[in-house]
């Protein structure tokens, strides 16, 4: 018995999703001990098929590795101990295009005693990319690993954040086909006068530092 309801959802440039119904046992066909899902693309020049295996009642898959903006074709098939039985309908999907492969550009920044003020360009997305959905802030401690995450739709972002070292921020796209580029990692130095407002633009490299009148 081939698996019923079977379906196919692109989730990125380089991943689908297969999803299908579960096989109720009977005495005839005994107990199902998992699924295996088989993946190809319409093209003569590449004839060997994807396939990766789920054990137990899991009814799907996430399948990546793929290409951006191709359309692929799958199906899914029981497995037991007396092998594998009958391949459901193929269904077909198409992955998303690719992330925006250029960086946000022209960040520029300012640091007083509470906050982090951030400003960029918005990023231009070339006909093959997929549009710019947001963008996606990481930022964490000079002398830590772990970085956090703040997402925005707009150019432009406040953190607050304690001064008690340096801190590292990155800033990339986020798009359908996943997250793009990121850009040049910025070091925002601990405060050493709280009566002092710094400006940055890296790409300029001029660093001008401005009194802060009370």
């Amino acid at each position: 018995m081939a698996p019923a309801g079977a379906s196919a959802l692109s989730v990125s440039a380089a991943a689908v999703e297969v999803s299908w119904l579960p096989i109720p046992w009977n005495r005839h066909t005994g107990r199902v001990l998992g699924y295996e899902v088989l993946y190809w693309i319409d093209d003569p020049k590449e004839s060997t098929a994807g396939k990766v295996r789920v054990s137990g009642n899991v009814t799907a898959k996430n399948i990546t590795g793929l290409r951006p903006n191709t359309v692929y074709f799958a199906t899914v098939r029981a497995y037991n101990t007396a092998g594998t039985g009958p391949s459901s309908t193929p269904v077909n999907v198409t992955t998303k295009k690719s992330p925006p492969s250029q960086p946000p550009a022209n960040i520029a920044w300012k640091l007083t005693n509470s906050k982090i003020c951030l400003n960029w360009e918005h990023v231009k997305t070339m006909e093959n990319e997929s549009e710019v959905l947001g963008y996606k802030i990481l930022y964490r401690q000079n002398r830590h690993s772990k970085a956090h995450i703040l997402e925005t739709n707009n150019t432009s972002a406040e953190l607050l954040v304690p001064f008690e070292e340096d801190y590292l921020i990155e800033i990339r796209t986020v798009s359908d086909g996943g997250d793009g580029s990121s850009s040049e990692e910025i070091r925002i130095p601990k405060i050493s006068n709280p009566c002092r407002v710094t400006f940055v633009n890296i790409y300029k490299y001029k660093i001008t530092e401005h009194p802060k009148y009370f």
